[in-house]
């Protein structure tokens, strides 16, 4: 536990020392506040929930985020030959996937929360804006976290498969938005083919959880694609060790 702890440790300070890091952080929250500031001007009158709109602006540069984060987990490692003196340690290959994925998640997911704060400054300096939802605001806020926890898991994957980091950034990038496109493109699927649809519409998943309508099914699906792909890397590392 402790070394699973130090792990994650090190990697989420590594994040917050590196100058590259604070820039991403700057520029997404850039992107997000912009997107969410043109998507509210641009749906004055309609009916849609400034909760959706806050999730799907966090959501849109998310897999930039995540890409960027977690290209250097272990590409970086590998560059400079440290991978090696790290498995030498007395860790498992479970500890060190789940502590590189936890300090990258952390990051994440920290890099997301003031998009939150900035809809309650909004709704504070609009005294014509009714009262933020905060029911709705919990549910965008998890969907974002569990969207969030697979992106990491491919970022981390990827970046395991490589030492060039811009590599890894380019195959998680993809890998996490694959399949929203899949879900885009299942829509000219011939009929019968609803229930994937519903499945891998990710833009759906999220506009369900900011209105507050919850459902298990995204949950287990982002969650089980985590695990899966940390089991794999867990795997890949081993193979590595051995």
């Amino acid at each position: 536990m402790r070394q699973w702890r130090g792990i994650w440790l090190r990697e989420l300070g590594a994040c917050f020392l590196s100058p590259i890091a604070y820039a991403m952080l700057a520029l997404y929250l850039l992107l997000g506040s912009w997107t969410f500031w043109h998507a509210v001007q641009s749906h004055v009158g309609r009916a849609e929930s400034l909760p959706s709109l806050l999730v799907l602006s966090a959501a849109l540069w998310l897999p930039v985020l995540s890409a960027l984060t977690t290209m250097r987990l272990f590409a970086e490692e590998k560059r400079q030959g440290t991978l090696e003196i790290l498995m030498t340690a007395p860790v498992t290959e479970w500890q060190v996937v789940l502590g590189k994925y936890a300090g990258a998640l952390s990051f994440v997911l920290l890099a997301m929360a003031p998009l939150f704060g900035m809809f309650f400054a909004l709704c504070a300096l609009a005294p014509a804006m009714p009262e933020p939802d905060v029911g709705a605001l919990a549910g965008g806020a998890l969907i974002l976290a569990l969207l969030a926890s697979y992106c990491v898991a491919v970022g981390l994957f990827f970046s395991l498969l490589t030492r060039n980091q811009i590599v890894a950034a380019v195959g998680g990038f993809g890998g996490m938005v694959l399949p929203a496109l899949g879900g885009h493109l299942l829509s000219y699927a011939p009929v019968g083919a609803d229930r994937l649809i519903r499945l891998l519409a990710v833009e759906d998943h999220l506009m369900d959880f900011a209105r507050g309508a919850l459902d298990a099914k995204p949950a287990f699906l982002y969650v089980s694609a985590a695990a899966l792909l940390l089991f794999f890397s867990s795997r890949a590392l081993m193979l590595r060790r051995m």
